[in-house]
């Protein structure tokens, strides 16, 4: 008994993730916003799709500038005033939650501490796992880009000087993002059309986030491997096996299934190439 339930617990499971994640969600809302920052404008839950769930909301904080006012519509109102404060730098942030859980309020008092900064910033959010996949998690993110390239010039935002950051699971969507802009193999792979030319992409941040999904495989990781199984749902044993995008392998046993695994999740992405490559573009 002692035994298989080491065995249970070596390795993480979802629902065990999803309870631990639920039950610290308000305690980490309230201590991660403690003393909310002042000095900043924020302009909360804006719909960047339009379909009115929470999932597609995100917030714009926008820093005051040294007159008092703030740079909410400084590019787009002074357009023609040459005297008119140039556009500042945008950092578009998603939150973490290993896929299953998580929302932007968390990160409300780290965004404004970024635009006290001396930038826009935009606190994202989307579908999760198990409900969704890693199909609707990068759809939703690069909406939120397409939304963040076309209106925050109205912000004061400079939409050709992007930097993208994440923590957890959010540092890998935006790996993700980022090395699609600058891998067209990547993006295609994904079935995305990225919403920033590579040009716009000025860096990347990422706050304890995987981006290499090869240490899943690893003994001893403390994720399981039915973390790829949802983000993939596509790759279970006994039907045809296939990434958000690309077929993988047909019908097999248990090794063929592994190998499955380990091909879709080469292209969530792997640090040693696809990451690694970006940012020497970047």
């Amino acid at each position: 008994m002692a035994r298989k339930a080491r065995n249970l617990l070596r390795r993480v499971p979802v629902w065990t993730w999803r309870v631990l994640m639920h039950s610290v969600k308000a305690s980490e809302n309230t201590r991660f916003n403690v003393d909310p920052i002042a000095g900043v404008e924020y302009v909360r839950d804006i719909d960047f799709v339009g379909d009115g769930i929470r999932a597609h909301r995100l917030d714009v904080i926008t820093p005051r500038l040294p007159n008092g006012t703030t740079a909410h519509g400084t590019a787009a109102a002074g357009a023609a005033d040459a005297g008119a404060p140039p556009a500042l730098p945008v950092y578009v942030y998603f939150h973490g939650g290993g896929w299953t859980s998580g929302d932007k309020a968390s990160l409300t008092k780290y965004c404004a501490s970024q635009a006290a900064g001396g930038m826009v910033a935009v606190n994202v959010n989307y579908r999760k796992a198990p409900r969704f996949q890693m199909a609707h998690v990068l759809a939703d993110a690069n909406a939120a880009l397409a939304w963040v390239r076309q209106n925050i010039a109205g912000y004061g935002g400079d939409p050709s000087r992007i930097v993208l950051g994440g923590d957890s699971a959010g540092g890998q969507i935006a790996a993700l993002l980022t090395a699609a802009s600058f891998r067209p193999e990547l993006a295609r792979h994904h079935g995305l059309t990225p919403s920033l030319p590579a040009s716009d992409v000025k860096g990347l941040v990422q706050h304890c986030s995987v981006v290499d999904f090869s240490v899943f495989f690893d003994k001893g990781f403390v994720l399981s491997l039915n973390f790829i199984r949802m983000l993939l749902p596509g790759l279970h044993s006994g039907a045809r096996n296939r990434g958000i995008g690309g077929r993988l392998g047909g019908p097999g046993n248990g090794a063929s299934h592994l190998e499955a695994l380990r091909k879709g999740a080469g292209f969530l992405p792997r640090s040693n190439g696809w990451i690694r490559a970006s940012r020497r573009s970047l």
